[in-house]
């Protein structure tokens, strides 16, 4: 997930609603300990003589989580967490007796506001319920993949990272990079605490603590100076999760429980923190309400691995982006699936097919190497093709889709000591996926959809009260809103009012069209488009870009069509029948301005729509000005 002060480009966060290394671990057996923890002694604070300590120490942890090293249905309610956790040996300690090191620095955000430290006389031994338990568990984790990332030679960014266990955050965990007035960068990690769920803890899952450190390693291998993300819910974002979950299920996957389904993201965090919901990820090549779920048989590239009367959905590109992973609703209809689901384009859901696509790369190279092996040479592809990937410019200010990733991946691999079996290996998996050898949509795929009922081929929203909570949910300024009632209720452009706009986009290709860039020009200046506090994409006071997920072609529509009325789905090949929910936020509407004196016209707004998997084509929409 991400988040500024737009909430979108400085962090990335772990959830949508609210990775390995030549050897694992060294651990000893899981055995219990009954001694006292060790005192705190300047826990805010360097002792003023702290003496001298050791590079390595004894410490205390959970190998992934309670859940994955026991394979047992254990809950945050658990009364004696300890028993599920295993002696280490912690290393790369500075011997300054806190829990800083070469690759991390772990803070306290409950008792020190995330300065330092847990101070100990060499030894991090504590009980689940000291909240130093949660600081050694951050520490162990992190500077252990870190380490890992330094012998592959990818560790990016330099130095001890700051990681903060017990963030003032509730039910939540992020990356976030700040840039400081002197251009320096300050990146940090934050893991909350559950505030109504007692010992729910996002530093206890490991591979929550490897998603998030994950961030910071994609965004400073891709740029110093540049975000990833551009959009709420471009591709960049649903890559950077997708990777953040790859990263961690390979890493952790040596203790994951053999009776546990390694291609499961969090089994404890996302698991059991939202009482009733297991909202995990996955790498699944269907989500789990599909049939046949976890097998997935019926996969299959394209609109043919969709079926509403069957009820399949295939993680393929691109008509499986926004189809969510878990099962959150409690149903096994499709139609009520995508009734219900409004995070069509959110980058959490849309990551599973990038997800998928790695998993399934990875273990095909376990046919040549050994799993240590493959998860590196994987892991090193992965890095060096971001460090490849496009930036942002004035003519695409998102230019991230998976396709081009995937290109970037194939080109630089072979840097990564990959053979050409590797490559080939890979580009097949990719192909399954609708990745790579894919089918373009032709020229003259794009037209327009039926729109609003008072505007063909548009929606826009004028409501006063409507805008200012959409604009203050979304950390706009809703101030600007001037319009009253008399106007505001009509669902139509007036002078002087701010309205947010969407287009109905028509895709008459049988294919569906994936990953849009929309670029937007007004002719007039009647036709205000409003600057980056309020259009992530804006450009100038004329042009602004956005991002729609996809466009369904006519082939998934007829997939998803049943005879049955309680299992036919409501969708078609427009954008509005194919999100049904694109209006409940601002993420991906153009925010314009009306001028006060504007008079009765209709504007003809220039659109430029170019997708992932096929050529840029031009039309225009016509917004009708009333007086």
């Amino acid at each position: 997930m991400m988040g500024n002060r737009l909430v979108i480009k400085s962090g990335f966060s772990l959830m949508a609603l609210i990775v390995f290394s030549g050897c694992p671990f060294q651990t000893s057996e899981v055995t219990e300990v009954d001694r006292p923890d060790p005192p705190v002694v300047g826990s805010c604070a360097l002792p003023s003589n702290p003496g001298t300590f050791l590079s390595r120490s004894p410490a205390r942890v959970f190998l992934p989580d309670p859940i994955g090293s026991t394979g047992k249905k254990i809950s945050p309610f658990d009364s004696n967490l300890d028993q599920w956790s295993q002696e280490v040996e912690i290393k790369d300690l500075n011997g300054s007796g806190v829990l800083s090191g070469v690759y991390t620095t772990v803070g306290n955000g409950l008792s020190c506001g995330g300065d330092l430290f847990t101070f100990s006389e060499n030894e991090f031994v504590y009980h689940f319920e000291n909240e130093s338990f949660q600081e050694v568990m951050t520490y162990h984790l992190g500077s252990s993949y870190r380490k890992f990332l330094n012998q592959l030679g990818y560790l990016q960014p330099g130095g001890s990272i700051l990681m903060i266990a017990h963030c003032i955050l509730g039910d939540n965990a992020y990356f976030s990079r700040n840039f400081l007035g002197n251009g320096e960068i300050f990146d940090y990690v934050c893991f909350g605490d559950s505030p109504s769920l007692p010992n729910a803890h996002y530093s206890d899952d490991g591979q929550v603590v490897i998603h998030e450190l994950q961030h910071a390693t994609t965004v400073a291998h891709y740029s110093n100076s540049q975000y990833f993300n551009q959009f709420r819910y471009d591709e960049a974002g649903a890559l950077n999760e997708a990777i953040s979950d790859f990263m961690a299920m390979g890493y952790t996957e040596p203790w994951i429980h053999p009776d546990l389904d390694s291609r499961f993201f969090s089994h404890w965090a996302l698991g059991t923190f939202t009482l009733g919901i297991n909202s995990s990820r996955g790498s699944h090549r269907c989500p789990r309400y599909s049939a046949g779920f976890p097998e997935c048989k019926h996969y299959a590239s394209g609109a043919s691995g969709f079926s509403a009367d069957r009820s399949e959905v295939s993680f393929s590109y691109p008509d499986g982006l926004g189809w969510p992973f878990a099962d959150l609703y409690g149903t096994r209809s499709l139609k009520d699936l995508f009734e219900i689901h409004r995070g069509k384009e959110q980058i959490h859901n849309n990551s599973s097919v990038m997800t998928g696509a790695f998993w399934d790369a990875y273990e095909a190279l376990k046919q040549h190497h050994s799993q240590a092996r493959s998860f590196e040479l994987m892991s090193a592809a992965i890095l060096e093709a971001v460090k490849h990937l496009p930036k942002p410019t004035s003519f695409n200010l998102s230019p991230i889709r998976f396709i081009g990733f995937v290109d970037s991946l194939l080109t630089w691999a072979p840097l990564t000591g990959m053979t050409s079996t590797d490559i080939d290996l890979l580009k097949s998996v990719f192909e399954q996926r609708g990745l790579f050898n894919y089918p373009e949509l032709p020229k003259g795929w794009l037209a327009l959809g039926p729109g609003s009922l008072k505007m063909p081929g548009i929606q826009i929203i004028d409501h006063p009260v409507d805008l200012r909570v959409l604009f203050s949910q979304s950390g706009r300024n809703p101030r600007v809103v001037k319009q009253s009632i008399d106007t505001g209720l009509n669902g139509v452009a007036n002078p002087g009012e701010v309205i947010a706009v969407w287009f109905d986009l028509k895709n008459i290709s049988s294919f569906t069209a994936g990953g849009l860039q929309v670029r937007v020009h007004s002719p007039t200046p009647d036709v205000e488009i409003m600057n980056a506090g309020f259009n992530y994409g804006a450009i100038s006071s004329s042009v602004a870009e956005t991002i729609y997920s996809k466009v369904n072609g006519t082939s998934i529509v007829t997939a998803l069509k049943s005879t049955d009325t309680h299992l036919n789905i409501e969708t078609d090949n427009t954008y509005f029948k194919t999100q049904n929910f694109f209006n409940k936020n601002l993420d991906t509407s153009i925010i314009v301005r009306i001028s006060d004196h504007a008079q009765s016209q209709e504007v003809l707004l220039d659109l430029e729509v170019t997708p992932s998997n096929g050529p840029t084509e031009m039309i225009q929409v016509p917004l009708e000005i009333y007086e």
